[in-house]
């Protein structure tokens, strides 16, 4: 079927090229468990404005380059292994160009392959813009919440009892992406959740459950947090969302005072370096996004995506905003990131 298809791609020839060209491309065959998407929104994350921009993370020789993680669309065919989907299908996706899969596995194109585990089916309530929020910023905080050398939470199930665990974890950051997933599921596995945003964002946080909220702006957030959860449930873990040095020094010196698993998880991209000089007995691990292909990745976006979004215990956040229609607009939706997007998520329907 695909054969019969016309590709559009929006693609950098090399390292900072801008604006972004479109063109004419082929149309991948899926292989394998791979589906072809036809890719209906894309949103916007600031690792593809560095990719951009300036011309971080991806290597020269790996030019031509499709940008773009973030996916919603249907399925317009199937590998041959694939037992999951059938046409027709609507889902999210996360691309995988970036993980150096090959240019038919980026974003920013009218027809990409999809790869087990990171596809998954969405509701008919769920519009493509909403569900292109989800899959980086899922796929981020699942990796330092749920893996052996991250926080090693139980996993999310569908119908969990609320705060069954008898455990908090604390986000620092919560009305990011990559916050607002963690927050989420972290409640879906049953755990109370502690939150930092800020004041204007509060809304959105009791929106998703958070039930212990602290303004980050506070001059005293640390020892407010300190104070509210001292001598309540032990701590399961903290993770940082926002990849400063002082959000991750604020996180340790928080753990230093809790009972509890004393270990910070950060979105620290890997070869970073974390901050010296943290508090005794307080571990620090960065996010390798090591879970692509592994248990983790599976049971978060095979056994339980697709039925919390359906039941509506897993919510599209942060509410994605529009930015227009069509290949070309999405350099327009670069540069906005680059000026700075808070609580929202940037939109290109194609």
């Amino acid at each position: 079927m695909s054969r019969e298809l016309e590709n559009r791609t929006a693609w950098l020839p090399q390292q900072k090229a801008y604006p972004m060209t479109v063109s004419s491309g082929p149309v991948p065959e899926p292989k394998g468990t791979e589906v072809l998407v036809r890719v209906r929104a894309v949103a916007i994350n600031p690792c593809d404005w560095a990719v951009q921009i300036l011309g971080l993370v991806v290597k020269a020789e790996r030019y031509p380059y499709i940008n773009g993680v973030d996916v919603a669309g249907e399925i317009v065919s199937v590998g041959p292994e694939n037992t999951r989907f059938n046409i027709g299908d609507r889902v999210t996706a996360m691309a995988t160009m970036f993980f150096s899969k090959g240019p038919s596995y980026g974003a920013f194109q009218e027809y990409m392959l999809g790869v087990d585990p990171l596809v998954a089916k969405i509701p008919d309530h769920v519009s493509f813009k909403e569900a292109a929020v989800l899959p980086l910023g899922l796929s981020t905080a699942i990796h330092q919440l749920f893996t052996k050398d991250g926080l090693a939470l139980d996993y999310p199930r569908v119908g969990t009892p609320v705060n069954s665990k008898g455990k908090v974890v604390i986000v620092w950051g919560g009305s990011s992406s990559v916050g607002a997933n963690a927050i989420q599921t972290a409640k879906a596995a049953g755990y109370t959740v502690a939150a930092t945003a800020s004041k204007k964002n509060f809304g959105l946080m009791e929106e998703i459950g958070v039930d212990y909220i602290f303004d980050y702006n506070s001059d005293n957030v640390v020892e407010e947090i300190v104070a509210t959860l001292k001598n309540r449930e032990p701590l399961a873990g903290i993770f940082d969302a926002i990849i400063l040095e002082s959000t991750i020094r604020a996180c340790a010196d928080i753990a230093s005072k809790l009972e509890g698993n004393k270990h910070v998880g950060t979105v620290l991209a890997p070869g970073m370096p974390l901050p010296t000089g943290t508090p005794e007995g307080v571990k620090l691990s960065l996010n390798e996004l090591s879970f692509i292909e592994s248990e983790v990745g599976r049971a978060i976006w095979v056994d339980w995506l697709s039925d919390a979004l359906a039941d509506g215990s897993m919510k599209c956040k942060p509410n994605p905003e529009l930015v227009g229609r069509g290949l070309e607009k999405i350099q327009d939706a670069v540069d906005l990131m680059g000026k700075g997007v808070s609580a929202k998520k940037l939109v290109v329907e194609l």
